[in-house]
């Protein structure tokens, strides 16, 4: 099967609530040049996606182009200090106790009490996200493969084409070798044309049957 040395393959999808855009174009190249463009907060993943491709392609100048759209993630995580939160209860129960107070802790009043919630951000888990990277480059190169294919057989019809017309050529040149047919048209000077004409008119150098045998 012939395949086409320029393509385009992509592949989209969500990976660890992150919507990931994978596509691939290539120009034809002695050798297998690899540049990948990606957010520098996921460089981590960039030798994943280049050993990807080299294991399934092996020349040509390739760009990849990674797109992270972080916006719809839940990247925030809202932390209880359980530790703390313990020793605040036990010590309010502890005084309402030994100083024979009336114990009406709730759920909203304790959370009034400083550092027992946090807001941080969430840490990308680093393995998931390289292997949904992975995945889609796979698919990207499936679509990229499937172009190549097209692009190619474009390629093969029309060679196939052009060998039928010089096939087509070549045989009516053998066939009026073997008739000794002449192919002039006609003219003034050469001497075939001159006998059928029946004149004495000189063979001229520019004409290609002035060679006569």
């Amino acid at each position: 099967m012939i395949r086409s040395m320029t393509g385009y393959g992509g592949a989209k999808g969500t990976v660890e609530g992150l919507s990931v855009t994978v596509e691939l174009k290539s120009v034809n190249n002695r050798y297998l040049d690899i540049a990948v463009r990606m957010p520098r907060n996921f460089l981590f993943a960039e030798d994943a996606v280049k050993s990807t491709i080299q294991q399934h392609v092996s020349r040509g100048k390739l760009d990849v182009f990674v797109t992270i759209d972080s916006s719809q993630a839940e990247d925030t995580v809202l932390r209880v200090n359980e530790p703390l939160l313990r020793a605040y209860i036990d010590t309010l129960n502890a005084l309402a106790v030994r100083y024979d107070l009336k114990n009406d802790m709730s759920l909203m009043s304790l959370m009034r009490f400083p550092d027992i919630l946090s807001v941080e951000k969430a840490e990308a888990d680093q393995d998931k996200i390289r292997s949904g990277l992975i995945e889609l480059t796979q698919q990207a190169l499936a679509d990229y493969d499937q172009m190549r294919e097209r692009e190619g057989e474009k390629l093969r019809a029309d060679v196939a084409e052009k060998l039928a017309r010089i096939e087509s050529l070549v045989t009516r040149v053998e066939t009026a070798a073997r008739r000794g047919t002449h192919h002039c048209r006609g003219c003034h000077f050469c001497r075939p044309c001159r006998r059928r004409r029946g004149d004495g008119a000189p063979a001229q150098p520019h004409c290609a049957a002035a060679p006569d045998a």
